[in-house]
């Protein structure tokens, strides 16, 4: 067992610790921004996950106990990853200030989805549609429907785009992917099921989402 003097060196050896390691990830990312580099960011995220797990349980704590830390890092690391060239080191706590700022933005976009997910039922729609087609005359009526025919092939060409970028990823990926997104599983019980560390899963999770953001994006574009 430790002493309590012992327990007292860990403890101050702590802050101590977590300054290098955002000295470091500041550095990462200010490599990153500079480079662009795929590789730098992987490792800028390794270094980061114990900042961004404490900062997230912290934000959930506080906003919405209900949702899961994990998917909050993973998105604040996709929008690190896309917005990573606006990072600027020399401003004043420059890494956990920003990112902070990022995650937390991050928690709060999920609530706000959630919201209008419960705001919206399928019972409200009907009704709103059935309003809104006896206050339309015939002309804004065809002009509707052809709008809601261009978006449904628009989607359909989004659906197949989507489909033929998962299927680019490796074997690895697309397992992980359909264990946490589709049948709703934790990294935790992944790893178990998998054989790897939950580190190692987090990051497949990672760059799988990440290729599929880049290969929308890109369409977009």
């Amino acid at each position: 067992m430790r002493t309590v003097q012992e327990t007292s060196r860990v403890e101050e050896a702590a802050p101590g610790e977590r300054e290098r390691e955002i000295r470091r990830c500041t550095e990462l990312l200010a490599d990153f921004a500079r480079t662009g580099d795929s590789e730098v960011f992987d490792e800028m995220a390794r270094t980061a996950r114990p900042f961004l797990d404490r900062r997230a349980a912290l934000e959930v704590s506080r906003l919405s106990p209900d949702l899961d830390p994990d998917e909050v890092v993973q998105e604040t690391l996709l929008n690190l990853y896309r917005y990573g060239r606006g990072f600027r080191p020399e401003v004043p706590y420059a890494f956990s200030t920003w990112v902070g700022r990022i995650l937390r933005n991050v928690v709060l976009r999920m609530l706000r989805v959630r919201r209008r997910q419960q705001l919206v039922s399928l019972q409200d729609l009907t009704g709103l549609e059935i309003e809104e087609c006896a206050s339309r005359g015939p002309v804004r009526m065809v002009l509707d429907e052809e709008e809601r025919v261009r978006l449904g092939r628009d989607l359909g060409l989004l659906l197949q785009l989507c489909y033929r970028s998962y299927e680019g990823l490796t074997e690895l990926q697309r397992s992980v992917l359909d264990r946490v997104a589709g049948l709703g599983h934790s990294y935790k019980e992944i790893a178990a099921e998998l054989g790897m560390r939950v580190e190692a899963v987090k990051m497949v999770a990672f760059r799988a989402r990440r290729r599929l953001s880049s290969d929308m994006e890109r369409v977009a574009g």
